[in-house]
């Protein structure tokens, strides 16, 4: 009869190995998610060290203004949110635009919708990501 201690000592040696390699596998891919995630923060804050963001209300509305003195082409939007006195709801309005590098971008918004009413825009919001 065969002692059976060198067939369970393999099934343990595989078992291990079945547990141990996916985990071996996974970190990899881990550090590489990390990685892309510190160069996306890394890009954002390259980015808002090189637009400057301004902003000036008219009669009808806020001129909002973005000025680029970054070397690379941008992706940039801007929304905002539209309030009407008298109305019960906001109006979430947005707008996006290629912005070149060195170069400014503008869009304005409006108070149209509320006709004569009184008006304010509020929550500002703007990002810009490279090309």
């Amino acid at each position: 009869m065969r002692p059976k201690l060198p067939a369970s000592w393999a099934w343990c040696a595989l078992s291990a190995a079945a547990i141990a390699l996916p985990l071996w596998v996974g970190a990899p891919r881990t550090a590489i998610a990390q990685n892309k995630n510190q160069n996306k923060s890394s890009s954002a804050r390259q980015v808002s060290k090189c637009v400057k963001y301004s902003q000036e209300t008219t009669d009808d509305g806020v001129d909002i203004r973005l000025d680029s003195s970054c070397e690379m082409d941008l992706d940039c939007s801007v929304s905002w949110v539209l309030r009407c006195e008298g109305a019960k709801a906001s109006k979430h309005r947005a707008s996006a635009f290629p912005l070149l590098a060195g170069t400014a971008g503008a869009v304005s918004a409006s108070s149209a919708d509320c006709g004569d009413a009184g008006w304010a825009i509020r929550k500002v919001r703007w990002s810009c990501k490279a090309q």
